[in-house]
């Protein structure tokens, strides 16, 4: 969910999102993709809120985003680089590596040790390295020669 997003409570009224909270749990829970009634539409928390199980992502370029939407901007200044954080450390990072259906994938040797690279459907290369100048374990997207995405974990 996005702050733009509007959402439709249980009466039909249009809510408008205010926050959104991460919240980090110190062990797993179990979680479920679930139909009522033979929907995966149905109504949750105190407000109502009408919810849609995604029942998958489709491609790498959608799973991408789910990563970008969870992560939390850190660039500071109008460069061609964008940096985010999530967390997760190296083993997250090549979970979501695994995740994004990439083609060509190959191991890479870099100055912080092995890496991976591959390619989304369309095109994009994907970088996974084990470190960086500034932070640990990085996930960087390469848009174009002078546009670059990079998350850091």
């Amino acid at each position: 969910m996005r702050f733009s997003d509007t959402l439709i409570g249980d009466n039909g009224n249009k809510l408008h999102l205010e926050k959104k909270n991460k919240e980090h749990l110190y062990k797993p829970v179990t979680v479920y993709n679930f139909a009522v009634e033979d929907y995966h539409t149905y109504f949750v928390g105190e407000n109502g809120v009408l919810v849609h199980n995604k029942c998958g992502l489709k491609t790498g370029s959608e799973y991408l985003d789910n990563i970008l939407d969870d992560a939390i901007e850190t660039t500071n200044s109008k460069r061609k680089v964008r940096n985010f954080e999530v967390s997760g450390g190296w083993n997250k990072l090549l979970e979501d590596f695994s995740n994004l259906k990439l083609s060509n994938v190959q191991d890479i040797s870099t100055s912080y040790g092995p890496g991976k690279i591959g390619f989304l459907e369309n095109g994009i290369k994907i970088v996974a390295r084990q470190g960086s100048n500034t932070l640990g374990p990085t996930l960087e997207v390469v848009l174009s020669n002078s546009r670059v995405i990079k998350i850091r974990y």
